[in-house]
């Protein structure tokens, strides 16, 4: 690799390090405005891991809850994760999903991606 290439390369590492540091410190950010309403899961953080490296996540996920409920926080980082319905904009997004289920706080597929793909919440809940 030459040498411009590689500064182009450690800038654009650099650039996504960055982006993915913000987004962290915004979610910590809102589990602080939250704190008095819900705790951290434990882990308090998901997101996909790819086969193949390096790769950007569809998606991070920080799960919350309560004693009554759960509150699941989507950085949406694939616009084709999000359905084109009118609902959402198929753009990088911030999401909440709350749902009365305090135990499943960062069960993705169940509850927090069925909403945001627009998928049919009582089909997927009951399987």
């Amino acid at each position: 690799m030459n040498l411009k290439d590689f500064e182009r390369y450690q800038a654009n590492r650099d650039w996504f390090n960055r982006f993915f540091q913000d987004v962290k410190h915004l979610m910590d950010m809102i589990a602080e405005r939250l704190s008095d309403q819900y705790t951290l899961s434990s882990p308090p953080f998901y997101y996909p891991k790819e086969n193949f490296t390096p790769s950007i996540p569809a998606y991070l996920i920080m799960g919350m809850n309560n004693e009554l409920s759960s509150l699941q926080t989507y950085a949406v980082f694939d616009p084709e994760m999000v359905a084109d319905n009118g609902l959402f904009d198929p753009q990088p997004s911030l999401i909440f999903v709350r749902f009365p289920d305090a135990s499943k706080a960062l069960y993705v597929k169940e509850y927090g991606s069925s909403v945001i793909r627009i998928l049919d919440i009582d089909e997927v809940t009951n399987t």
